[in-house]
């Protein structure tokens, strides 16, 4: 789990788990042993407040629940969170730039969830009705017109990438 890793390697970070579900809040409260070090909030990051003055924002496979239209407001209000010089990474479902590519990395993801003894059809149907992953080029435009600067792809493997960006100090 994220949280663990950062609490062992960052023995002074505070957390915030901000999670949809109160059934995932409840998961992270019953691993992480009721830390003091911990806040946990349900809410929707779409339209709740997740507070500021953060250092970091950490977003893992969640942003691409947003529609295309949503993001710009939401990469807005995560650059206002952010304290001056706050970074935000964010690990995403993305798409690559060709579509033979594309289809490619779709067919291989099938297949890694046949092999998994589920239904990779049926997943792939689930994901292009409810997912919406844009390029690698598209992510970065939008955080830059949101106000991050430094903005990059860190790690890409197939269809996943982790993307990040800075609020510059004052």
């Amino acid at each position: 789990m994220m949280a663990t890793a950062i609490l062992t390697q960052f023995p002074h970070a505070r957390l915030t788990l901000f999670d949809l579900t109160t059934e995932m809040i409840d998961a992270c409260r019953s691993r992480l042993d009721g830390s003091a070090r911990i806040t946990y909030h349900v809410g929707d990051f779409r339209t709740d407040d997740f507070g500021d003055g953060y250092d970091v924002l950490l977003a893992s496979l969640s942003l691409h629940h947003l529609a295309v239209p949503e993001r710009p407001a939401f990469y807005k209000r995560a650059f206002r969170s952010l304290a001056p010089g706050g970074h935000l990474i964010t690990a995403e479902v993305i798409v690559d730039e060709s579509p033979v590519v594309r289809e490619r990395q779709y067919e291989l993801w099938r297949r890694y969830m046949i092999a998994q003894g589920e239904d990779g059809n049926a997943w792939y149907q689930k994901h292009l009705a409810k997912d919406h992953p844009v390029e690698i080029a598209t992510l970065v435009t939008m955080l830059s017109e949101a106000g991050f600067s430094a903005v990059g792809c860190l790690w890409r493997y197939l269809n996943f990438a982790i993307v990040s960006g800075y609020r510059a100090a004052v």
